[in-house]
């Protein structure tokens, strides 16, 4: 088989150099085609410097509304303590001196007798009456009798 169109000799020949030279084209245009897109992908894959910049500034802007975020969420804490301390005020002072004298004997006894639990035992040495033997004393009694 020839390869040049001036050598071919019958109509056969012709016709398929003009094939192999239609399929030769098309393989070089989808070579570049194929380094076209892969160069467009690997452009595309990186972002630009303003693309940065920006990713930059967001996270600037992010971080300060976090900050902000958490002070109000903080002055916000505060001013329901507040807010919960005036309204107890204000039921007190609604209930007159019956309830402040109440609420004083409420508090006087929270404190004579602190909370007593598993981690907090309570201390029962005044409780017992001072004329009252100690173990040792009970044992050197049977031991030596």
């Amino acid at each position: 088989m020839k390869y040049d169109i001036h050598e071919a000799n019958t109509d056969q020949e012709v016709e398929i150099y003009l094939l192999l030279s239609s399929f030769i084209f098309c393989i070089i245009i989808v070579q570049k085609l194929h380094k076209f897109c892969v160069n467009f992908i690997l452009q595309d894959a990186e972002p630009s410097k303003a693309e940065l910049a920006r990713l930059e500034e967001l996270k600037k802007i992010i971080t300060e509304e976090e900050k902000e975020i958490n002070r109000l969420t903080k002055g916000s804490k505060q001013l329901k303590k507040k807010v919960v301390l005036e309204l107890q005020n204000k039921i007190e002072n609604a209930g007159g001196e019956r309830i402040k004298i109440h609420k004083a004997k409420v508090n006087k006894i929270q404190n004579a007798n602190p909370p007593v639990g598993k981690d907090q035992p309570p201390d029962l040495a005044a409780l017992v009456p001072s004329d009252t033997s100690s173990i040792t004393d009970v044992s050197e009694k049977i031991l030596y009798n």
